[in-house]
């Protein structure tokens, strides 16, 4: 019969001495996680709703590589991808316009009315260069014509990641009442991010050469993430990811770090200048990757008997580990666990050392894995005899008894027949 796991054994364990990254940055908000696991390393004003600027395209690039295989085919780019009006007239009309018109002062591809580029280029253009109208026209053109549309999947779709405070207005991040996220929210977008090698692939290029269409010539693209750029700034681990810039926001930026210990995603909201966005981003890396791994004993071999009763049993199961039970962390990762004692239905009898369930290590959260450690019977358990039976055996005695008084009754009267005849 197939071991069967029934029965769970809750408890709460707080392991000291460990605490998130001592840090300060300048930025109005910003949050430091582990790529893999989500563990927050460090955080500030993490869950404030702020304008986010470009960083926006991050949620319009998951969008599109929703939709599509490849970055293959072209766009003829519709004059309604291009309207712009300055943002002093926006304000003028309290914003009542369409949240998706572009303004002549921001990131731009040049793109023309009617101009034919490949998604590949729309893609790279909007994501490396940070350009706006191509945002828009890889929005219409997703969207059967319809930005707005578009701009409700982007909503819908961060939303079924996780993101609890987050609403967009337009695809590219330009300045609208109301249209922002928060640091949680970007942080869970671009752990979605990293996982898809063909955003990964556009989002840690330096540069991109961009063929000419029917309307431009030739141009090279350069990143405006400067971590990713020789230069001053440069930071050898750095991955990607994105950054942003209006006047309502400040400078943004997500980052995307790894070496052969961890992975890691930075988000960085409102800084004075994109320089100190980049320095700062460097330093939160460099902290956690400079932190070496504790461990810590969570249980000794030796002196941890688990035991559980057993219907139809004649005694308790007992059961034991065989090695210490050590959990490994980062100090800055490390959250009370939650040990579970998980048994296994095992048929009567059970022999010693058979495998009876194991120890599941978990994050309090029960969102993050440890280890599993097997545990084992210290004695043989044996099945207790049924009621029926000793009751069949009590009887069975009695009639040995009675059987046996009467047969001693007819001995007794035939001797004392013969000693009176």
């Amino acid at each position: 019969m197939k071991d069967k796991i029934f029965i769970f054994l809750i408890i709460f364990l707080s392991v000291p001495g460990f605490s998130k990254i001592n840090m300060r940055v300048s930025a109005k908000s910003a949050i430091l996680i582990n790529s893999k696991t989500g563990q927050v390393l460090f955080e500030k004003n993490k869950d404030v709703k702020r304008p986010c600027a470009s960083l926006t395209k991050i949620a319009s690039a998951l969008v599109i590589l929703d939709k599509v295989q490849s970055l293959e085919g072209e766009v003829v780019c519709n004059p309604v991808c291009l309207k712009k009006m300055p943002k002093k007239q926006k304000m003028e009309k309290k914003y009542d316009v369409d949240p998706y018109l572009l303004e002549p002062d921001g990131m731009s591809y040049g793109i023309y009315n009617g101009e034919i580029l490949s998604v590949k280029d729309l893609f790279y253009g909007m994501f490396l260069r940070s350009a706006n109208d191509a945002a828009n026209v890889l929005a219409y053109h997703f969207s059967n014509g319809h930005i707005d549309k578009f701009v409700f999947e982007m909503n819908k779709f961060v939303s079924n990641l996780g993101c609890q405070n987050t609403t967009f207005y337009n695809p590219h991040g330009l300045h609208f009442p109301g249209h922002g996220t928060t640091a949680s929210d970007l942080a869970l977008m671009a752990r979605e991010a990293v996982k898809d090698p063909r955003l990964m692939e556009v989002a840690s290029a330096e540069f991109y050469h961009r063929p000419k269409t029917n309307k431009q010539p030739a141009m090279t693209l350069w990143a405006t993430n400067k971590l990713l750029r020789r230069g001053e700034l440069h930071y050898h681990k750095a991955k990607g990811l994105k950054t942003g810039y209006v006047e309502n926001a400040g400078f943004c930026f997500v980052g995307f770090a790894e070496d052969d210990s961890r992975s890691l995603i930075s988000v960085l909201l409102g800084c004075k200048n994109s320089a100190t966005a980049f320095k700062e981003t460097k330093r939160l890396f460099e902290a956690a990757f400079n932190e070496s791994k504790t461990a810590q004993k969570l249980y000794n071999a030796q002196e941890s008997v688990f035991s559980k009763h057993i219907k139809g049993a004649k005694s308790e199961l007992k059961a034991c580990l065989k090695k210490d039970v050590f959990i490994s962390f980062y100090p800055s990762e490390k959250d009370s666990i939650k040990p579970e004692i998980v048994w296994y239905e095992k048929s009567l009898p059970i022999n010693k050392g058979d495998k009876v369930g194991h120890i599941l290590i978990l994050s309090e959260d029960e969102k993050h894995y440890y280890l599993a450690a097997p545990l084992y019977s210290v004695t043989a358990v044996e099945m207790k005899k049924p009621v029926y039976l000793k009751l069949l055996t009590f009887l069975a005695i009695v009639l040995v008894i009675l059987a046996g008084l009467r047969y001693g009754a007819k001995i007794l009267k035939k001797m004392l027949q013969l000693k009176f005849s």
